[in-house]
């Protein structure tokens, strides 16, 4: 049975959160004897996201037919399911996790983040609208089949996604690497294919033999002071060298007229 949002006893039940179809929050509550499964859909609207926090605009009604809306804030990370869809992990007692599925199709913006995108029911009218959430972190690339995107410091929030390392490229005085991923959409019999492709100036990783560190670029060239290291593991014989090339060629010109 679906029913609005409950009053604020009904939420001392057990109860576990979802997120629906539209993207809305769901509560799958049971009585103190964990019978009588009951789903309350809650009218909600995600309004920001964090490393550590999911928060959404929740609308009810109160007596009279009179609207009020609060801030429900979940508390949580983030993370990649097995097939690379995004999904939030809401933190309860006793470190039992509610996980949020976000079964949609996220592509990389202009400055390397992370965009989520989907349509939403406006109630009011019935049509479609498009939203975004856009996650703001550091890509970390250490394998050939991985590709990590940490949301804070600690690394426990984060996305972990596989994928296919494709291809390297050179133009001018950058680099290019290029990745195939894989999302598995629910509603899709087979994944939606991405191809990511990162931008970035190269030069030589001073801490470690046969290294290059790779400077992300965003939209117009701007740097984004996220790194990665390439290694010859990561990248392969010939596309090394010619990484190396290039990190050679950028330090003989970086002491003539393009300063680091």
């Amino acid at each position: 049975m679906t029913s609005s949002f409950p009053k604020p006893d009904r939420l001392y039940h057990k109860g576990k959160w979802r997120l629906n179809k539209d993207h809305n929050l769901e509560l799958v509550v049971t009585d103190a004897r964990g019978a009588n499964k009951e789903v309350l859909t809650l009218k909600s609207k995600i309004v920001s996201v964090a490393s550590d926090e999911l928060a959404f605009l929740i609308t009810s009604k109160k007596e009279r037919e009179i609207e009020v809306t609060s801030l429900l804030r979940l508390s949580g990370r983030w993370r990649a399911d097995r097939s690379n869809r995004l999904a939030f992990a809401v933190s309860k007692e006793g470190g039992a996790e509610d996980v949020l599925l976000f079964d949609g199709v996220w592509e990389v913006g202009r400055d390397n983040e992370i965009v989520y995108r989907y349509r939403k029911t406006r109630l009011k009218r019935k049509t479609k609208e498009e939203r975004s959430l856009i996650f703001k972190g550091h890509w970390h690339i250490t394998a050939k089949d991985r590709l990590a995107y940490m949301l804070d410091t600690s690394g426990e929030s984060g996305f972990l996604f596989k994928a296919e390392f494709e291809s390297t490229g050179i133009s001018g005085r950058f680099g290019s690497l290029r990745y195939r991923i894989g999302i598995g959409v629910s509603r899709y019999k087979r994944p939606v294919e991405k191809v990511i492709k990162f931008l970035g100036a190269v030069r030589w990783n001073i801490t470690r033999k046969d290294a290059l560190e790779f400077e992300f670029i965003g939209a117009e060239g701007r740097k984004s002071g996220m790194t990665a290291t390439l290694s010859r593991k990561l990248l392969g014989g010939e596309a090394f060298l010619r990484f190396k090339k290039l990190a050679e060629e950028s330090k003989v010109e970086a002491g003539v007229r393009i300063p680091w």
